[in-house]
């Protein structure tokens, strides 16, 4: 299936709290991706947000094409816990979400 094209759409915007921003100032890796791994959790789970990934880039999982049950951060939490230099407010754009099956996104390492 071909992607359809995004750019007239109006993804949702990933407002991250100030409390959690606050949070990552942290040099600690680990507690930098659980925190984000939460925030972005929270946004990945909005009805809204998988509706739109899922319409607009397929039911099928990118990595082996078999049905897709979840949404994937192609770059994830914990690269860019690890890379301060990342911003992180791109974490949770649409370029980085991709539908994925529930057996790759088991077996994907971090």
């Amino acid at each position: 299936m071909e992607m359809k094209d995004y750019t007239e759409l109006n993804f949702p915007e990933w407002k991250i709290q100030f409390g959690t921003i606050k949070k990552l100032n942290t040099d600690d890796i680990n507690k930098r991706k659980k925190i984000l791994r939460n925030a972005a959790s929270n946004f990945i789970k909005r009805k809204d947000v998988r509706n739109m990934i899922f319409s607009c880039k397929g039911n099928k999982c990118y990595i082996c094409g078999a049905n897709a049950t979840q949404i994937d951060h192609k770059i994830s939490a914990l690269q860019f816990a690890i890379n301060k230099k990342f911003d992180y407010t791109e974490m949770n754009k649409f370029d980085n979400l991709f539908p994925i099956c529930a057996s790759c996104n088991a077996a994907k390492k971090p």
